[in-house]
């Protein structure tokens, strides 16, 4: 279930990302509206790992670990 969640939740961010692009903000504050019940589904670790990650240097051995994790979840996705 946490793992769709977490699919969802990217495929919501690329769909947002997009929508800023065009410079859509009827489609960007639509889809915003849909960010914290995915969120809520991951519980409060998600959103700790998530604040915390401008504090990770992604070259140290913590960071290329942590982007390890998650490039392992984002493969478990279908987008």
């Amino acid at each position: 279930m946490k793992t769709q969640a977490y699919c969802d939740l990217a495929k919501l961010f690329d769909q947002i990302q997009v929508a800023r692009e065009k410079n859509d903000s009827n489609t960007v504050q639509a889809l915003d509206k849909q960010l914290l019940p995915l969120v809520d589904k991951l519980g409060p670790e998600y959103a700790k790992v998530i604040e915390g990650m401008d504090q990770v240097d992604l070259t140290s051995n913590e960071g290329v670990e942590l982007l390890s994790i998650l490039s392992e979840l984002d493969k478990s996705c279908t987008k």
